[in-house]
């Protein structure tokens, strides 16, 4: 009976900490890079100019792909540890490290590190690694719950910028949901209990 009382205890002290604290975990989303349609953001690429306004470099236009990110939206939105590849033409850009934050708000600011592909030597004499960086005085840039839009450039090199777009989709957690899961089924199985006695 004492043993049972434990499991009991501890089932519902799981639940409460589960409910408790779900809201304000980050959880994986998948960044889908999307092209056309948006305004002054018609694709993903990189252009000449680490500055607004440069041209598309070849075989990095459009760039598409998915990158994983950890969403948190306790303090307004924050994606970090992102991640990915995203394909161009002739051309791969790799994010290796990332973070976006919109507190203190409304634009959200961070960085890209990157590594590029480049075997159709469009970005010869340029670096092939190093850091995009998002300011919060940009005004096109934009992250909410269901899309990220940024204007970048790469303030180390000043060789390069990247405008990017993506859809944020959540990705299903499998330890999340046995923790959330098996929390629920302590709280049930602790109500039938009390109201068996």
């Amino acid at each position: 009976m004492k043993l049972q009382s434990i499991i009991r205890n501890t089932l519902f002290a799981c639940a409460v900490t589960v409910l408790c604290a779900a809201p304000s975990w980050a959880v994986p989303v998948h960044l889908v890079v999307q092209n056309g349609g948006f305004p002054g953001f018609n694709a993903t690429f990189l252009h000449n100019n680490y500055l607004a306004g440069g041209s598309a470099f070849t075989g990095f236009k459009p760039l598409n792909g998915i990158l994983t990110a950890d969403l948190d939206t306790s303090l307004g939105f924050k994606l970090s540890n992102i991640m990915g590849v995203m394909t161009g033409p002739n051309g791969t850009v790799t994010i290796t490290n990332g973070m976006i934050d919109t507190n203190p708000g409304p634009n959200p600011s961070g960085f890209f590190d990157y590594q590029i592909t480049d075997p159709g030597n469009a970005l010869a004499g340029l670096a092939l690694n190093g850091t995009l960086t998002f300011l919060k005085s940009q005004n096109a840039n934009k992250l909410n719950g269901s899309f990220l839009q940024l204007w970048g450039g790469d303030l180390q090199h000043y060789d390069k910028g990247m405008d990017f777009r993506a859809n944020l989709q959540p990705v299903p957690e499998p330890s999340t949901m046995i923790l959330l899961g098996s929390g629920l089924v302590g709280l049930v199985g602790w109500r039938y209990r009390k109201a068996q006695a």
